[in-house]
């Protein structure tokens, strides 16, 4: 992240159905990135090891929805700054380890209470986003040799801690400038994201369900 920068049966199958159909609304939410919070700078070295960027390594802090969240970079290669921006609100579960790494974040984000902390976290957000968790040796995110042995093991112990693991109870934020630019995504805590809703005709669908259901039922005498 550069923060500054760069049925019976039959019938209940039917209503069960109906109820997967339909895809959730999008629309954009204004939100503005106030700065940054709990964290530091670290020397990142992305593209396989070709280039090293300062990047900005914990809290951002964004108001929205008419209140004040702290949420972590989900995407180092791009950039954010403090401004305004549309947003989209999406689950985790729509990204490549989208959920394993929504599960650390839900896991530590509240516990991550110092600069060391905070660091380590949006640290095992990157492996786990951009290289599957692999650790920082190889791959697109790998940390300068001036990065503390500390941290770098704090990271690590975070990414072990979430093989396996996975989480929907966070949102990714979807961002572009007003000019409608591509910006930096965040993870924030909640699932703030449009939940699926039947469309008109899956509510006929699933009345006739229910009806059928009633009327199988009436006729068993239940």
């Amino acid at each position: 992240m550069k923060l500054f920068h760069s049925q019976t049966a039959t019938a209940l199958t039917l209503v069960i159905g109906c109820l997967s159909l339909g895809a959730p609304s999008v629309q954009a939410t204004p939100i503005t990135v106030t700065g940054a919070g709990l964290g530091q700078t670290i020397a990142v070295v992305t593209n396989n090891g070709t280039v090293t960027q300062n990047s900005w390594t914990g809290q951002i802090l964004v108001n929205m929805l008419g209140g004040s969240y702290v949420t972590y970079c989900f995407d180092l290669f791009t950039g954010i700054s403090a401004s305004n921006y549309n947003s989209t609100f999406d689950s985790p579960a729509n990204y490549a380890n989208g959920g394993r790494a929504a599960w650390i974040y839900e896991q530590n984000a509240l516990t991550a209470t110092t600069n060391f902390l905070s660091a380590a976290l949006q640290l095992a957000l990157w492996d786990v986003i951009h290289d599957g968790g692999n650790g920082f040796s190889a791959g697109n995110v790998r940390l300068a040799s001036s990065v503390s042995a500390s941290l770098r093991t704090a990271a690590e112990a975070l990414i072990n801690a979430s093989v396996g693991r996975t989480s929907t109870n966070a949102t990714i934020l979807r961002n572009v400038s007003l000019a409608g630019n591509p910006a930096q995504a965040l993870i924030v805590s909640g699932r703030l994201y449009p939940q699926p809703v039947p469309e008109p005709g899956t509510w006929v669908m699933m009345a006739a369900g229910l009806g059928a259901l009633g009327w199988q039922r009436r006729r068993r005498g239940i």
